[in-house]
């Protein structure tokens, strides 16, 4: 029966059999074929058939409800009672930018909690990494937090934000961001990227027409480049790279600053399993040592913006 609540579930979600299918790897006559066999079991009705079109009608709404309850609770099933003992394959899918900054702190926090667990790591722009998330292919997704509404199937919380900087060759003496912009050749941030997407929006309020000459999605990469002379760019000013910046200018934009928001993501569904709930005590496990650093150090601290999760 469990395959065939899927089966359901996925009806509802892509909103048609046939679309259901091609989700899940059925055929529709597959999917009906589920459907049939899951209304035998139950001894109920779960669409109004209009024409070719069914529709959930209301024992089918009360079931998808059961439905989802039944998965919440098998993923529990599936979890050990001591977090020691969890062997399980984790996918993280995460962005290129962000591997080399924090990311190898929280995995060393992960490996603490699960020291017996497998963990395979997926690059990827952010545009990619979500349409994983949202097909089950990754358990969560460390991505840039995209300019539209995340929908309400999705969960998530932020780590940081990230100020956009100008970087230029140190020959280019000039300081007003606009004028560099439209004079020099421009490297552009990835434009499958949510990344770029704010980047081109910064450029369209001000009107800023750049000559682009090259793209890149990785920003270590960018900075090379830069130093190379091959032109500027508008880059978020991360880790590792902004301690290495003895080649390049960085100009920052003042009151024009803009930022890239980057958020851990994962759908809904799983946000009660046990990967959400140890990334989101490593998160503000890694914060709390932040801040105490800071306050020892007498450095500034900028926090990660935890909010509860959304």
């Amino acid at each position: 029966m469990l395959n065939e609540l899927k089966t359901l579930i996925a009806i509802q979600k892509y909103g048609s059999f046939s679309a259901a299918g091609q989700r899940i790897g059925l055929t529709q006559a597959g999917v009906s074929a589920q459907i049939k066999s899951l209304e035998t079991q139950l001894d109920l009705e779960l669409f109004e058939r209009v024409g070719r079109k069914a529709y959930l009608n209301v024992e089918g709404l009360r079931v998808i409800k059961y439905a989802e309850e039944i998965m919440v609770l098998i993923e529990k099933i599936k979890q050990p009672e001591s977090l020691i003992d969890y062997k399980g394959l984790i996918k993280i899918g995460a962005i290129a930018s962000i591997q080399s900054g924090f990311f190898p702190q929280l995995l060393k926090k992960f490996k603490e909690y699960l020291p017996y667990a497998k963990v395979r790591i997926l690059p990827g722009v952010s545009s990619n990494l979500l349409n994983m998330v949202e097909n089950s292919e990754i358990n969560l997704g460390v991505i840039i937090k995209p300019n539209f509404p995340i929908s309400k199937e999705f969960s998530y919380y932020s780590l940081c934000k990230e100020a956009f900087v100008l970087v230029t060759p140190k020959e280019v003496k000039q300081t007003d961001y606009k004028e560099i912009l439209s004079r020099y050749p421009f490297i552009r941030y990835d434009c499958s990227s949510f990344g770029s997407n704010i980047v081109s929006d910064f450029l369209s309020k001000h009107k800023i027409e750049t000559q682009d000459f090259l793209e890149l999605e990785d920003v270590e990469a960018i900075v090379k480049m830069v130093e190379n002379n091959l032109g500027v760019a508008l880059i978020p000013f991360n880790a590792p790279w902004r301690d290495q910046q003895n080649n390049i200018n960085v100009i920052r934009l003042g009151e024009e600053e803009f930022y890239r928001e980057l958020i851990v993501i994962m759908k809904k569904s799983n946000e009660q399993s046990l990967v959400s709930n140890i990334i989101y005590r490593i998160l503000h496990e890694l914060e709390n040592e932040e801040r105490t650093t800071a306050q020892a150090t007498g450095t500034v601290f900028y926090p990660w913006s935890l909010p509860e999760r959304q």
